[in-house]
């Protein structure tokens, strides 16, 4: 192909770059993505976050637009309508080829500066179930009037695609679905030096571990998950639970169940690491116990890890976890059930390994970081012709 070909520049909008499934999937992207075709920049609405130093690193600019909590409904107004109009200006300044959007908030405002600075190509994400808007219709009536300006709504699962067409107006023929992709080449079984590991979690030796990686929110049933540790525990004492994730107003309340079933010395709070492959690595079983969930990153991560899986059946989660191939799936806010399906797991040492190599096999078919960033990569070229084919 003669001559140069000019980069495609497109505007990531995300409301932080905190450690969570959508940051981590912009993260991944934005890595992914093929510099000679495509040129990155990301705008936070409020803080960078731990994560903004992994993509700056590549050379990646990370601009923040100044949200900030403030003491007033209307002074929050007014520094909402500053913030699109700054961003409408960065953008107009950039002039990305195509905006891209993620979760609600930057959704919405970031659909509203595009449109603004007279953006051609849009994109909003779709990452989790809608239930959170039955409470608040007129958040569904916002997204609805800001799909009329989208051209393209990715959605992460099936579950998500078929939740969103049901729920929301003006998307039918905008709504396609892009799987999230995991490194496999990261993720994997390795022979690290776990035993080291165990000693600094005082995870003793003759102990399996079941690990449950997810940000310390209500809805991701840690509460169940720490009842059927429990449960385990009274049958077998031979075992250590994980919590990896940010305490998202969760583990006051969990610590106090916790001492009060005197498991204390059994379950551990690890907060964010940024060692997970290594952490996979020392666990035999991982579990997500989420009541509501889009599609999970943590799942897919534990599937490379050659990991069973025991997860709720919500949201993507059936979609990558198949009952009694590469895990089991059960039902949410139901401790009897998740207390059952570890205790199975535990009990049968070839259906681990059977169960983990099954999860391996299907990420590498399936749900690679590759075969993810081919697919928006196609979803940008329809957007816009200069990319090529």
């Amino acid at each position: 192909m003669g001559g140069s070909r000019k980069k495609v520049r497109i505007v990531y909008i995300i409301g932080t770059l905190v450690p969570g499934g959508a940051e981590r999937h912009v993260v991944e992207l934005v890595k992914e993505l093929d510099k000679d075709l495509f040129e990155p920049i990301v705008y936070c609405l409020r803080e960078k976050g731990a994560l903004a130093s992994q993509v700056e690193q590549i050379g990646v600019p990370v601009k923040v637009m100044g949200i900030v909590n403030c003491c007033s409904r209307l002074q929050f107004m007014k520094l909402i309508l500053k913030v699109i109009w700054k961003m409408r200006n960065a953008l107009k300044e950039d002039r990305p080829h195509i905006v891209h959007t993620y979760l609600y908030w930057a959704n919405v405002y970031g659909v509203i500066a595009a449109k603004l600075a007279g953006i051609e190509n849009i994109v909003t994400s779709r990452r989790s179930l809608g239930a959170y808007k039955d409470r608040k219709p007129w958040l569904q009536w916002i997204e609805n009037m800001t799909n009329i300006f989208a051209d393209v709504v990715t959605a992460n699962s099936k579950e998500v695609y078929n939740d969103t067409l049901q729920r929301e107006k003006f998307i039918a023929k905008k709504l396609t679905l892009i799987y999230n992709g995991v490194n496999e080449s990261t993720f994997k079984r390795s022979h690290i030096d776990t035993e080291s590991l165990r000693r600094k979690l005082h995870i003793p030796e003759n102990h399996y571990v079941v690990t449950n990686v997810a940000n310390l929110h209500s809805y991701k049933g840690h509460l169940e998950f720490v009842e059927a540790a429990a449960a385990v525990l009274r049958r077998q004492s031979n075992v250590c639970f994980l919590l990896v994730g940010r305490d998202a107003g969760m583990q006051s309340e969990l610590e106090r169940l916790v001492k009060h079933w005197d498991i204390a010395d059994k379950v551990k709070f690890l907060g964010v690491r940024q060692d997970m492959v290594d952490i996979l690595n020392i666990t035999d079983i991982q579990v997500l116990s989420s009541y509501e969930e889009g599609f999970s990153n943590a799942i897919l991560e534990g599937m490379a890890c050659s990991l069973p899986l025991v997860v709720t059946r919500v949201g993507g989660n059936p979609e990558a976890v198949i009952d009694n191939f590469n895990g089991y799936v059960v039902l949410p806010r139901n401790s009897d059930q998740l207390k059952g399906a570890i205790m199975k797991l535990l009990s049968d040492h070839h259906a681990r390994v059977a169960m983990g190599e099954r999860g391996r096999k299907r990420v590498e078919e399936l749900f690679t970081l590759k075969v993810m960033a081919q697919n928006y990569r196609e979803m940008y070229c329809k957007l816009d012709k200069a990319i090529g084919s």
